[in-house]
């Protein structure tokens, strides 16, 4: 025989109303020091040592970069300047990508405009302009004689 549920009858009042409401745990009393010896005193950090500055590819790509090679004419240069050359001649040979990475490099990249609605372009907004425009030729509206209607 299957076992049939029966819903429970709602309550009309709330435990609150009822004052059968229990806050859970003990309110601290003041004067209190529980957690003292733990919180984070002020001016020291909770994380001393911050986030690792450098993982070990950052490590490794900084010191092959760091290596000098010497070219065929003699001359010396690390091989981050030998990248930044082989930017610069992809760049000057009309790669766009290679020169948006120098100017963003040189420069810093330039900021981007977002179009926001209620720009001054916006002809809704244009529209309340003259009408505030109006308003301040016009005055406010006359107000209604006591002998006269409301409509």
């Amino acid at each position: 025989m299957a076992k049939t549920l029966t819903p429970q009858p709602r309550r009309k009042y709330s435990r609150r109303k009822l004052g059968k409401y229990r806050p859970r745990g003990k309110a601290f009393k003041p004067g209190n020091a529980f957690g003292l010896a733990t919180r984070f005193r002020k001016g020291v950090s909770g994380c001393p040592g911050g986030r690792a500055k450098n993982t070990a590819i950052t490590h490794a790509l900084r010191e092959l970069l760091a290596v000098k090679i010497t070219d065929e004419n003699g001359q010396e240069f690390t091989a981050a300047e030998l990248v930044a050359m082989r930017v610069v001649e992809h760049a000057l040979n009309g790669s766009l990508p290679a020169a948006s990475e120098v100017t963003d490099r040189t420069e810093g990249r330039p900021r981007q405009t977002i179009e926001m609605p209620g720009s001054r372009d916006d002809p809704l907004l244009q529209i309340l302009e003259e009408m505030g425009e109006e308003h301040k030729l016009l005055g406010p509206p006359p107000k209604p004689r006591e002998d006269q209607e409301p409509h």
